[in-house]
């Protein structure tokens, strides 16, 4: 079994389509990471956009924040905003913090809000800190999760189509383990081929953002990153925690995806027609929204692609209802993990062995 297996990894990665789709992902990693975490900072002034390396935006950042961080109060957001006025007159660069501060609690009529208006449930014990690296870390990660279901998606789709395209099925059924240990051995391949490629991508990131960025911030909260994913959410969450329920979601919703193109694959008779398939299935849901239902919004969100951020729409739309019960999101993700991964190995193992293919 175990040679059945190391020769199934052996085949996903032979091929030079598959090849090039895993440097792809991980070009494409690397020009995120450099892009939000090395190149060049905007930093606004009044008529002219300034840039500033990573280092440099970093410093002037916590600087700043050295008499700012700790427990946010109206005071210190008055402050913060007067500061960014002040520079904005004399054409001065402004922190990321000072932009955030601005952003966030400055309403239509250039007012200042108090913090218990824009965080009604959790205004009181918010910390301010060092945000900048986790805002960073949090929104590449997500954006990347994209381009790595992506390469799920090319790198899985022939895993069973191309056996019927080369006509190999028909040998390797009549074989003494094809209806069986063969097909065990390529589902588990395949989903060892997701886990690879996911954690490969979340040590790069990992390993990125502790050398760019380091710990600090740790315990500030997320509701006060600048791209705004969690100013909505009314449980406070620090940005180790926001980092942490990214990774553990994207990692999730990559396993899944990775069943689902597999199970297309068992049912498809060529490589083309799953990754047609295995597309759509990915990408439609992410031009829904289910506004007009909170029930359908929530399943919704429970698709591979939108995933990565189930523990704020968790939080924020709460759980799942099924006759009358809620269930957290996040648990609805556990179950759906668990179904798919059983699932792949008893229903791909019966198609592949039934050989019921479908144009």
């Amino acid at each position: 079994m175990a040679e059945l297996f190391r020769f199934e990894i052996s085949k996903i990665f032979r091929k030079k389509l598959v090849l090039f789709s895993v440097l792809g992902v991980l070009a494409f990693s690397g020009m995120m990471i450099i892009s939000w975490g090395v190149n060049a900072y905007p930093i606004q002034g009044t008529d002219v956009m300034k840039h500033y390396t990573r280092k440099e935006a970093q410093k002037m950042n916590r600087d700043f924040l050295r008499q700012y961080q700790g427990k946010l109060t109206d005071e210190k957001v008055k402050a913060i905003i007067d500061s960014c006025r002040r520079k904005a007159e004399n054409d001065e660069p402004r922190t990321y913090t000072e932009l955030m501060i601005q952003k966030i609690f400055l309403d239509d009529n250039d007012q200042i809000r108090k913090v218990s208006e824009v965080f009604p449930e959790i205004g009181n014990q918010l910390v301010l800190g060092d945000v900048m690296g986790w805002d960073f870390f949090n929104y590449a990660f997500t954006s990347n999760v994209l381009i790595i279901g992506i390469g799920l998606i090319i790198l899985l789709s022939p895993l069973f189509s191309d056996e019927y395209t080369t006509g190999m099925d028909g040998m390797i059924l009549t074989s003494k383990y094809g209806k069986n240990k063969c097909a065990i051995a390529k589902v588990g391949a395949g989903f060892m081929t997701a886990i690879i490629l996911t954690f490969v991508i979340i040590l790069m990131y990992v390993l990125s953002f502790l050398i760019l960025f380091g710990t600090a911030g740790d315990d500030a909260h997320m509701q006060l990153g600048m791209r705004g994913m969690y100013q909505q959410v009314p449980v406070l969450t620090t940005c180790l925690q926001a980092v942490i329920q990214t990774m553990t979601a994207s990692v999730f919703s990559l396993l899944i995806l990775a069943g689902m193109v597999m199970l297309i694959s068992a049912l498809c008779k060529s490589s083309f027609t799953t990754i047609i398939l295995s597309a759509a299935v990915y990408f439609i849901p992410m031009f829904f929204t289910g506004k007009e239902n909170m029930n359908l919004m929530r399943i919704i969100e429970l698709f591979p692609i939108r995933m990565p951020r189930i523990f704020i729409f968790d939080k924020m739309l709460g759980g799942l209802e099924i006759c009358s019960f809620q269930i957290p999101l996040t648990v609805c993700m556990g179950i759906m993990a668990i179904v798919t991964f059983v699932g792949v190995f008893f229903l791909g193992k019966r198609i592949f062995a039934k050989h019921q293919v479908i144009s």
